[in-house]
């Protein structure tokens, strides 16, 4: 009966893709992970670039010289790519860079977020809170490894200095109304499951009044879709349009249209969304920036470039993501104004689940806000469960690259 169970919340677990959080359960059909070939004469200088290329979180500092807020986007549930946000944490406060816009926290809980980063003790229940009111399925230790480093950065500040922050981005959607997948569909529906906000409008909007109203240099670290500057997605729009909510736009493309080049992007390398792949993902660019990474330089090390200064600025990208029908295709210099490698998609692993984070205690709440068709009577054990296999899914995807 309790695998039945299990079985079920997977499937409608489903629901949890829809727009703004990463789905490792899509069937896709096609055949192998689609690839590209350059000539050895181009494979070589793009190698020999990575090689001498400066550290990833470099690269970030040296964009908010010339910027104001950096929108970091990430592939989704890399161990690599969240632990880069927190070791990046204590760089950008030596650099007097003291706020790190968050999706994977609420708005509403900034009272909550600044009480946990600048206690005198670490408050891990209070972390997981802050984590469980964003969306009760993202019980992973990562990103509470970003919350303990912003408050190991305080407890070395003395009484007058300025803590650093980290500003919950998002907001709380109301999953409760959804009875059956076609409600995605259904405009009086999402209208209740957006009635404090469409997440890329909240999104822009926290950014403006928090950071480039104040003037105020920061990171935003949030999946890519948010973070597209340059890019456009006419299908999203079209998408929101079709139920109600016409006018929309990407959180970073929002931005730079109302702030020009005080907002850029810098995307994680990471596997990207392809329906051409069997397993469901493939390589941005078709497999060339990954053939390009340096195979002998030591554990941990990462680059960061400015993609339109580099030799890689016309290489193709590809993905769901990427519309199809620009003439000429998308390059990199067109995905994202600058570049982070933290690892090769090979090495990337899964995120940590916490075993216990759903509780007898917040089991019922975690049942009414559950990212899709409420799971009626599921217990603990399954909700811990379908934490863990999600982890589980991308890290298997993962190692198929």
């Amino acid at each position: 009966m309790q695998q039945q169970r299990s079985k079920a919340i997977w499937i409608v677990a489903i629901l949890v893709a829809f727009f703004f959080f990463i789905d490792p359960f899509r069937l896709f059909t096609g055949g192998r992970i689609p690839t590209v070939r350059e000539s050895r004469e181009t494979q070589t200088e793009l190698a020999n670039y990575l090689a001498s290329a400066e550290p990833a979180a470099d690269t970030v500092l040296d964009l908010l010289r010339t910027s104001d807020v950096v929108l970091i986007g990430e592939s989704g549930y890399a161990r690599e790519q969240i632990m880069f946000a927190a070791d990046l944490i204590p760089v950008l406060d030596s650099a007097g860079v003291r706020n790190l816009g968050y999706q994977y926290a609420n708005r509403e809980d900034q009272a909550l977020i600044d009480q946990l980063v600048t206690a005198t003790t670490f408050d891990e229940q209070l972390a997981r809170r802050i984590l469980f009111d964003h969306l009760c399925v993202l019980g992973y230790q990562e990103h509470v490894e970003v919350f303990r480093s912003a408050w190991e950065v305080n407890r070395r500040k003395g009484s007058s200095d300025e803590p650093f922050r980290i500003v919950g981005l998002s907001n709380r959607l109301d999953y409760e109304v959804f009875t059956n997948q076609d409600d995605l569909k259904d405009p009086a529906v999402m209208a209740q499951v957006f009635a404090t906000g469409i997440p890329d409008v909240v999104i822009a909007e926290t950014i403006a009044t928090e950071f480039l109203e104040r003037n105020v240099k920061a990171v935003a670290y949030m999946q890519m879709d948010h973070a597209f500057t340059g890019l456009k997605r006419p299908s999203y729009e079209e998408e929101l349009a079709a139920i109600g909510f016409g006018g929309t736009r990407r959180a970073g493309n929002a931005l730079r249209d109302e702030y020009g080049n005080r907002v850029v992007s810098a995307a994680l390398h990471g596997p990207v969304r392809d329906s051409r792949s069997r397993i469901g993902y493939g390589y941005p660019a078709g497999g060339v920036i990954d053939r390009a990474i340096p195979t002998d330089g030591g554990q941990g090390r990462t680059v960061g470039f400015v993609t339109a200064d580099s030799p890689f600025a016309d290489v193709r990208v590809y993905g769901d993501a990427v519309p199809a029908d620009t003439e000429g295709g998308v390059t990199l210099r067109d995905y994202a104004d600058a570049y982070l490698i933290v690892a090769p998609i090979d090495s990337l692993t899964g995120l940590t689940p916490i075993a216990d984070f759903i509780t007898e205690e917040n089991r019922e709440q975690a049942i009414r806000t559950f990212p899709g068709v409420s799971p009626e009577g599921a217990s603990v054990e399954d909700l811990n469960e379908f934490i863990a296999g999600n982890a589980k899914s991308i890290a298997d995807v993962f190692r198929k690259f």
